[in-house]
């Protein structure tokens, strides 16, 4: 989202290329103007969201910059983490509250995003940025974090299997885990078994539970 280019310029005085997606038509067109002395950057309209970031750089590695549109943050890092193709890291503008719940998330600040993050980087909060910095001004305040990418993930197990465990024990979070998770299938006794199995307490919600827990 490089809209008029403030940090893309900054990006493409440093980089040996750049590649940006712009939705809109006109931001697109004005920034293709202001670049067209540059071949090492490269404008592309096109809808992040869906996006094909796996033959991004024919699959050599690339580090990844955004003012995330808040509204989108949550499916587009879901979308990213997996599906970016070869990032090797990410620095995102972010709401404070997504960003401290992607770095920090424990407890009620516990989530399927938190986790996912946590599987695939380490991820660090770097600063905040005071709503005072935007004009228009926004209501909440915003914060950059930085998503290191491991070089492996820090637990076994299917990712897509994990993630769909967490998604049904958070959907329903305010039920102890063992009522939430027989909606995937099985009987309270199958899932009683595997918690026993698995040394988790029955008595567990899903925002108790870290992604090794999940994974076991």
């Amino acid at each position: 989202g490089p809209g008029l280019g403030a940090l893309t310029t900054a990006l493409a005085a440093a980089a040996g290329r750049l590649t940006a997606l712009e939705i809109e038509p006109g931001f697109a067109a004005y920034l293709r103007a202001q670049f067209v002395l540059e071949p090492g950057v490269e404008i592309i309209e096109a809808d992040a969201l869906s996006f094909d970031y796996l033959s991004l750089y024919a699959g050599a590695p690339y580090r990844l910059y955004a003012n995330m549109p808040y509204h989108i943050t949550t499916p587009l890092l879901k979308r990213l983490l997996p599906w970016g193709g070869n990032w090797r890291s990410m620095v995102l503008l972010l709401q404070k509250e997504a960003a401290e719940r992607i770095v920090y998330g424990r407890g009620k600040a516990n989530g399927p995003l938190t986790l996912l993050a946590a599987y695939y980087a380490e991820p660090r909060l770097c600063f905040e940025v005071p709503k005072t910095a935007f004009y228009p001004q926004p209501q909440v305040d915003s914060a950059v974090i930085c998503l290191e990418r491991r070089a492996a993930p820090p637990v076994a197990g299917d990712i897509q299997g994990i993630m769909a465990l967490a998604e049904a024990a958070f959907a329903e979070r305010r039920k102890l885990m063992l009522n939430a998770l027989p909606a995937l299938g099985g009987d309270k006794e199958y899932w009683r078994q595997g918690f026993t199995a698995c040394g988790i307490a029955e008595s567990s919600r899903a925002e108790q539970l870290d992604l090794a827990a999940f994974a076991r």
